[in-house]
C-alpha cells in the first residue's frame, strides 16, 4: 500500500511540473505575439506619417506633365522626380530644351536630366532652378533610369547640336492634391503622380 501510494505522489509530481513548464512556455509565447502585434502597430502608424507635403519620405516620388500638344508621335512630356536622401529633399527634372529657349525654330527639340537647385517646399508652394550646359542636352528623351546626364550613353543617345539659348531657369507652382502644378510663361504645366517605388 505504501508503494502505492509513493507511486501515486510520484506521477502527481510529475505531472505538476510538466503543466508549471507548460504554462509557462504558453505565457512567454502569448507575450511574444503580444510584443510582435505592438510593433506592428507601431510601425504601421509610422508609415502613415511618412509623408511631407504629399511627398513621401521613403518612396521615390514620379510625377509627368503631359505635354499639352502631345499626340501619337510625340515624346516631350516632363518629369520630376523626388526623393528624401538622409532626409533631405532631393529631386530631378526630365524635360526638353524648350524650357531655355525663346521659341522654336523649325529644329528638333533637344532632352535633359538636371539635378534640381534650390528646392523650397513651404506649405503648398514649390519654387526650384535648373542649370545646364550645352553638353547635358541630348537628341532623344531621357529614361528615368538615368540620373545624370553623365549616366548617359552617347552611342545611344548624341548631344543635341543646336545649342541653348538659355542656361538658367526659375520655377514656381503649387502642390494641390498631390500634384505639381508649375506656372511657366509658355503655359501652366501640370505634373501627376505617376508612381512610386520603394528605394529599398
Amino acid at each position: 500500500m505504501k508503494k502505492n501510494s509513493k507511486i501515486i505522489l510520484l506521477i502527481l509530481s510529475l505531472c505538476i511540473i510538466t503543466f508549471s513548464y507548460y504554462n509557462k512556455e504558453f505565457n512567454t509565447l502569448l507575450n511574444e505575439q503580444n510584443f510582435i502585434s505592438k510593433k506592428t502597430d507601431n510601425m504601421t502608424i509610422k508609415e502613415e506619417v511618412k509623408t511631407v507635403n504629399s511627398v513621401s519620405t521613403t518612396d521615390i516620388n514620379k510625377y509627368e506633365g503631359v505635354y499639352r500638344y502631345k499626340n501619337r508621335h510625340d515624346t516631350e512630356d516632363h518629369y520630376i522626380v523626388l526623393e528624401y536622401v538622409n532626409g533631405i529633399l532631393q529631386g530631378r527634372y526630365y524635360g526638353t530644351s524648350d524650357d531655355f529657349d525663346d521659341a522654336r525654330e523649325g529644329y528638333y527639340v533637344g532632352f535633359f536630366v538636371s539635378d534640381i537647385k534650390d528646392l523650397q517646399i513651404e506649405g503648398n508652394a514649390i519654387t526650384f532652378k535648373l542649370q545646364l550646359q550645352d553638353r547635358d542636352v541630348f537628341t532623344k528623351p531621357i529614361d528615368l533610369i538615368y540620373k545624370s546626364s553623365q549616366d548617359i550613353p552617347l552611342d545611344k543617345n548624341p548631344n543635341w547640336n543646336i545649342g541653348l539659348r538659355k542656361f538658367s531657369r526659375d520655377y514656381k507652382g503649387e502642390i494641390i492634391n498631390g500634384e505639381i502644378q508649375l506656372e511657366t510663361e509658355f503655359e501652366k504645366r501640370v505634373f501627376k503622380k505617376l508612381m512610386t517605388s520603394r528605394k529599398y
